[in-house]
This record gives C-alpha cells, structure tokens and sequence, in this order.
C-alpha cells in the first residue's frame, strides 16, 4: 500500500481527491483526504472515529503516509458519502449548485409590493430557469433583489439582467439579520445583472462591493481553440457584452474600467458610489420621471435634513415634501405593479383582482 492512483479531480474549496489503493481483486479503497487548512487533523480524527464506530479503519499511518486498509467496495463507498455529508454539514458547505434564492416568508404572506429577495453563490446556467420557477411558485416578482455573488456564468447573468429590466427589479444591498447593511460583494458576471437592475436602492452606508474585470474563458475551453479562434471568440463575448452594457445604458466609462481590468484583478466600487455615476442615463429613471412628478433635488436633500433634524424646517414645508415623496411612492408602485402583472401573465400565471395562480 505505498502507491496511490488519483480517480477525480479536487473538488472545490474542499479540494476533496479520491483514491484507489492497489490490491487483489475486488480489494480497493476509497479515501477521502481533506486538505482545509487548519481542519485537517481534526477533520482525520473525526473520521476514523466515524468510520471505526461503523466498522470500518479509514485511516492509518504507515511511513510518515497515509495509507488505507481494504474495506469492501460497497461499504466503502456508502461510508464515503456519508462521511461527506457528515463533514460538509459541520462546515456549513452546500452541495447544491448554481445560485441560492432566498425568500423570507414574510414576503411570501405579505400583500405589500415592497418584497425583497436575495441570490446568492456562484451564478451557473440554468439560474433564470430557477429564478422563474420561484416566481411561479410565489406568485409574484419581488420588488428588488439583494445580490451576493462572485460571478459565473456570462450568458446567464446576461439573461438574468434582462429579466430584472423587464420586470422592473430592483437592486438592494445585502442587510443582516438586525437590517442594517452587512459585507457582501457582487462582482465579475453577477456586476452584469446589478447592471439590469432597474433601481438602484443603496444605503450610503452600504457594505456591498461592485467588482468589474474583463470576462475570460475557462482553460478546459481555449485548450482546444488555435489563437486565431481564441482571439475571435473572445472579441465576440465583449462585442456582447459591451452590447448589453449600452441597452441597459451604462456609461461608456464604466464599460471602459471592466475591460481595462484583468480577468485576474478586480477594480471595486462601493454599490452607493457606482449607483450614483450611471443613474443620470437609466431609461427606467427618464420613463419614471415622465409618469410620475419627482422630487427635485434640493427637496429631496431638504427631506433628508427634515427627517435628521426635526425642527430645522418650517412643519408646513416639512409636511408638503413628505406629502409630495408620498405621492410619488405611490405612483411608482402602480406603474411597477402593472409591469409586473404583465410580466407575470406573460409567464402564463392568471392575476384576477391581485390574486395570482401559476
């Protein structure tokens, strides 16, 4: 037992190997090695108890190496994957692939417009398909959307994008258990959908970082493209995306930091901040603005000093800003309640008087 022949590849963030340990027939052994740093004895020691307690010796040490005593194959592998699951439990770890969506339940009982959703994880193909059926299911698009995501996939986050325009989703930052702002990111293909989404609602406080670098091509891809190909095809993922960029009318500027970024780098932008620099161009804002009558910026200015110093205005202009930023409240969620009834009609649910079935 002093020569083992790796089966798979490392599995992510655990980087989990599995192995054979060469022997007579139907003799093999699989043994999981988790490589955490600062986990690792404590992860082998959970597991030869684990394993001793069901009647199997994970584990020994042999030469200053680990080494494997012969189990049974079915036994093996049934002990293997509950180990697994054992230890990816104690950590915390999903197994579940693509984005998480999370749906408090009051969102679910509440009649109010003002829901809010959250995706968070790695963003993969098949994430708008599941972002759909959540919405069939609930019988209702969430008024924004908090996102927590590192990137992934382009083409899904693209499409994903379009869908937060259409519907007039919202963007919100990541908030803790206490609503107040927590630290989150949404950067590389997840600062495509951010780009979709209709409003912006950020916090000067806010804690959510924006990171934008040029896209790139996973390594299993270009192996098997000659230069010429590689070249093509990358200018056709930015022709794409620089496409996208400008129907959801982001700023030149902004498109120019992405592309300049390494796809190994990352230029960072507090959500607030990036927020503020491509507002003045969104079509929602200019559609919203000839629907319903705004605050002018000096009101909405005065209205934020109103409610942080009572007092510092006169109660008569006081009350007429609350009464005209009520108004306009109330006219933006008639037109984003109409939007999304359509929307959601189009996704073949029935709305009859505010009721919706999928």
């Amino acid at each position: 037992m002093d020569q083992f022949t790796d089966l798979t590849a490392p599995v992510a963030r655990l980087n989990i190997q599995y192995f054979v340990v060469p022997g007579g027939y139907r003799r093999l052994v699989w043994v999981a090695l988790l490589k955490v740093s600062g986990l690792t004895r404590l992860v082998i020691r959970t597991a030869s108890r684990y394993f001793h307690k069901h009647g199997v010796q994970l584990l020994h040490r042999e030469n200053n190496r680990f080494a494997g005593v012969t189990i049974s194959y079915m036994k093996a592998l049934r002990s293997a994957l509950s180990f697994f699951l054992l230890v990816t439990s104690l950590l915390g770890l999903s197994t579940a692939s693509g984005v998480e969506i999370l749906i408090p339940s009051s969102d679910t009982e509440s009649e109010s417009l003002e829901t809010s959703w959250t995706l968070r994880g790695e963003i993969e193909k098949g994430d708008f398909d599941k972002l759909i059926s959540a919405i069939r299911r609930a019988g209702r698009i969430p008024s924004s959307i908090a996102l927590d995501s590192e990137g992934g996939d382009v083409n899904e986050a693209i499409n994903l994008g379009h869908f937060f325009r259409k519907a007039l989703i919202g963007y919100r930052g990541v908030d803790g258990p206490d609503g107040k702002p927590m630290q989150s990111e949404c950067s590389s293909a997840c600062a495509l959908i951010y780009f979709g989404a209709a409003r912006k609602l950020t916090q000067d406080n806010s804690l959510t970082r924006i990171g934008l670098h040029r896209p790139y091509f996973v390594r299993e891809y270009l192996v098997n493209l000659t230069p010429e190909q590689a070249s093509s095809q990358y200018q056709l993922a930015e022709n794409t995306i620089r496409e996208y960029l400008q129907e959801m009318h982001v700023p030149d500027a902004v498109a120019d930091v992405m592309f300049e970024t390494e796809a190994s780098s990352m230029s960072y932008f507090n959500d607030h901040e990036l927020s503020e620099w491509i507002a003045e161009k969104s079509d929602y804002r200019l559609w919203l603005a000839a629907n319903c009558i705004e605050l002018q910026d000096k009101e909405r200015q005065d209205l934020r000093l109103a409610r942080t110093n009572p007092g510092i205005f006169t109660q008569d202009y006081t009350k007429a800003l609350e009464s005209k930023y009520s108004e306009f409240l109330g006219c933006r969620h008639r037109l984003i309640a109409d939007t999304q009834t359509s929307v959601l009609r189009e996704l073949g649910c029935s709305v009859v008087e505010d009721r919706t079935s999928c």
